[in-house]
């Protein structure tokens, strides 16, 4: 109890150092909880493709250090993969990142995805607002994240 009086005794005499150290901890605590907001985010953006598909089985080769950057591997072993018990068929899936420019100056970051057809393993069934996975089959179609189809809507022409 002396040791809380003799506290709140120093708090009292020097206040603009007693604010300050208030204000750095609000900061803090702040800056905790929005960096903890961005990982959670970024943590559930990068494994996106793996959650939603979770009855596949994910082989990468041994010099993939992104996961967000796949490259397709070699062919040999998906037939390889194919030949284990109780797999049906091994896919391939590409993952790169891109970025798009836009005529007003502005550019933007993109994911490209690509997946065999006509499975589309790796694409949720049932998540297009408009259309279906058949209508990525086409030469120059393209698919946008409804999360940013509001920047790039003006610029794609969908057909």
């Amino acid at each position: 109890m002396q040791l809380l009086r003799t506290a709140l005794k120093f708090i009292k005499f020097d206040k603009p150092k007693s604010i300050g150290a208030l204000f750095g901890v609000i900061i803090s605590i702040f800056l905790v909880g929005q960096q903890t907001g961005i990982f959670t985010f970024l943590t559930n953006a990068m494994c996106y493709f793996v959650r939603v598909n979770d009855g596949y089985v994910w082989v990468t080769d041994n010099k993939t250090e992104n996961v967000n950057a796949l490259a397709p591997i070699d062919v040999r072993l998906g037939y390889e993969i194919e030949s284990l018990p109780h797999v049906e068929k091994a896919h391939q899936f590409v993952i790169a990142s891109g970025a798009a420019r836009f005529p007003d100056g502005t550019a933007a970051g993109l994911s490209i995805v690509g997946v065999e057809l006509p499975e589309f393993n790796g694409i949720q069934q049932g998540i297009f607002f408009d259309g279906t996975p058949s209508d990525l089959v086409s030469d120059g179609a393209v698919s946008v994240d409804f999360f940013a189809f509001g920047r790039f809507r003006l610029y794609f022409i969908f057909g």
